[in-house]
């Protein structure tokens, strides 16, 4: 895991059919980086059930769905301060909802 305490859940689906949803998704506010050989080694692991046992554990997402009432919390703050050019990154151990208007791109 990065090293951080900073990031954002959501609730969600699984990726898989039939896309169950029981997941709390969390996405940390920093990257986790691999080497070649990582990803590699991640491409070939496979996943099945009894009628495909060694499929590829691979292409397993499904396109952006809509928001549908969801709430995006986080412990980020994203209010800038004044004088400041980045938002700052207090701790904080509530959540913030809906931040996700904040998020989307223009």
């Amino acid at each position: 895991m990065p090293d951080t305490h900073f990031y954002m859940t959501y609730e969600g689906s699984t990726t898989m059919p039939g896309c169950y949803e029981t997941v709390t998704w969390i996405v940390m506010n920093k990257p986790i980086y691999i080497t070649k050989q990582q990803l590699f080694a991640l491409r070939r692991l496979m996943q099945g059930d009894e009628k495909n046992p060694k499929a590829p554990l691979a292409d397993n997402f499904r396109p952006i769905l809509e928001l549908n009432q969801r709430s995006i919390r986080t412990n980020i703050d994203f209010q800038r301060r004044p004088g400041s050019e980045c938002p700052s990154m207090q701790r904080r151990m509530s959540y913030q909802a809906n931040v996700f208007e904040t998020l989307k791109a223009p």
